[in-house]
């Protein structure tokens, strides 16, 4: 009799552990493929503020942060796309952080199969290139620092330095939130709210 109660108590457990856990898998990504800045979701909030994602919220704060052209002179949104491994960080799937620097440049930091990264979608440099390869570095002796955002409705990139190889020497990307904007952009982000 003890042994079907056993029996009987380990196959609840069991199922409660199926019920519990769902049958999604945890993936982060997913969106649309016509996006040429990355699939990434709206529609819902990924680690802000509980307002929701419009679906083309990459390509607002890019457009938000233009680039200094410098064989122009002039702003534009001539960009390179880098993904950067990002060695002993933790992100939780369907986790979400953004982040721009003074000079433009935009970085989303999610899980991508289980490997913390940033995509950054640089602005154009001499001799940077898609396949450069980057680090983190903390010039200050803090590690990156990512936060739930109390005025957008993404995950804020607090503070992260990024450090990109190139034939020439290297570039250093300063990440802070996007709601303070880069040194090009005429007003807060419009994915935030104040």
């Amino acid at each position: 009799m003890k042994e079907i109660a056993k029996i009987a108590a380990l196959t609840f457990l069991s199922a409660m552990l199926l019920v519990s856990c769902g049958g999604e898998q945890n993936k982060s990504g997913g969106g649309s493929s016509s996006n040429p800045y990355g699939n990434y979701p709206g529609g819902a909030t990924f680690g802000g503020n509980g307002t929701q994602l419009p679906g083309d919220w990459v390509q607002r704060v890019i457009n938000e942060n233009p680039c200094y052209d410098y064989n122009t002179g002039q702003l534009n949104n001539a960009r390179t796309n880098l993904i950067i491994p990002l060695q002993g960080m933790n992100v939780n799937a369907n986790s979400m952080y953004a982040g721009v620097t003074y000079e433009g440049d935009m970085g989303v930091v999610t899980n991508r199969n289980g490997q913390a990264v940033i995509e950054v979608f640089a602005c154009r440099r001499p001799d940077l290139a898609p396949n450069s390869r980057g680090y983190i570095v903390s010039q200050s002796g803090i590690a990156p620092v990512l936060n739930v955002s109390r005025n957008c409705g993404v995950g804020e990139i607090t503070a992260m330095d990024i450090a990109v190889e190139t034939a020439q020497g290297g570039y250093i990307f300063k990440f802070y939130p996007i709601y303070l904007g880069s040194g090009n952009s005429q007003a807060s982000s419009s994915i935030c709210q104040y």
